[in-house]
């Protein structure tokens, strides 16, 4: 549940997460995606406007705390170098146009800049295909889980559809209580038992709101009571959609902060003109019996 690309930034630069920048966690998170998808240090300079040689250290410390990577990258560019294709954990084959015509080269022609192109550009998809499929296809396996198990449920809850990794679901106010189980079963323990090869641990992050572009992070549920973090102004309106699905809710506030990413965002006056402004709590949302 910690920071991902924070406590890869504290490995490699060898601090406290707790102390670990704004600046170093976007440094990390470059060089984490960049490596698993196949971007180069000086690709990642680049697009980040660090200089190539900060660039170069950071992979080389990245590469030498999680050498499984490593091993994993040279892998990948192994079978796409004998097969001329990658596949994925689910089966699925990618193929590379111009590997019949690489192959073909002598030694000596390899070494052309056509040649490289076509071997470097295969390497880099031999990295990104797998991670970016397999995540593809798990979020594919939790939609028609879900789909399933609240219809045999008898539930009018319903999956509308996907938002990149996001699954949206449209729940009816009264069943609110019956579909966050369900929506944990379906995305982590029915895709362990049908993915046996699945070995990371798979977390599952919600949120709930009157719209999709106003939900409120939930950060633990007991019994009827939602602990919630997020804008205050989508919690608020939360419990209102709540009331009127004919629910009794009693709210709490335990913490109320000014969100620092806010006022960094670029839509910022979308937000205000829509929600209220860049406040936020974490608080609570008891639903109360009737």
């Amino acid at each position: 549940g910690s920071d991902m690309h924070r406590m890869i930034a504290s490995e490699c630069f060898g601090k406290p997460i707790d102390s670990i920048t704004t600046d170093e966690r976007k440094a990390a998170k470059a060089i984490g995606f960049g490596i698993l998808y196949g971007r180069g240090a000086p690709s990642i300079a680049a697009a980040t406007g660090m200089e190539t040689t900060r660039a170069e250290a950071l992979v080389e410390a990245f590469f030498t705390r999680f050498n499984r990577t490593k091993a994993w990258v040279g892998e990948r560019h192994a079978d796409f170098l004998a097969r001329g294709y990658v596949t994925t954990s689910f089966g699925r084959r990618l193929y590379m146009n111009g590997f019949d015509t690489l192959s073909k080269l002598d030694p000596n022609d390899r070494k052309s800049r056509r040649a490289m192109s076509l071997e470097a550009e295969g390497c880099r998809q031999s990295q990104n295909y797998p991670i970016q499929s397999e995540a593809s296809d798990l979020t594919l396996l939790g939609v028609l889980t879900l789909s399933e198990r609240l219809m045999s449920s008898g539930l009018r809850s319903r999956v509308r559809g996907t938002t990149h990794d996001s699954i949206e679901i449209d729940v009816a106010p009264q069943e609110l209580f019956q579909v966050l189980p369900l929506v944990t079963e379906s995305m982590i323990d029915r895709v362990y038992e049908q993915c046996p090869w699945l070995r990371v641990p798979l977390a599952v992050d919600m949120k709930v709101g009157r719209r999709w572009n106003a939900a409120v992070g939930i950060k633990k549920i007991q019994n009827t009571t939602l602990k919630l973090d997020g804008k205050k102004a989508f919690f608020d309106e939360l419990a209102a959609q709540l009331e009127l699905g004919g629910d009794r809710v009693r709210t709490s506030v335990s913490k109320e902060y000014d969100d620092p990413d806010e006022l960094k965002m670029t839509i910022q006056k979308t937000y205000r003109g829509n929600a209220g402004g860049p406040r936020c709590v974490t608080g609570e949302i008891e639903v109360l019996a009737a």
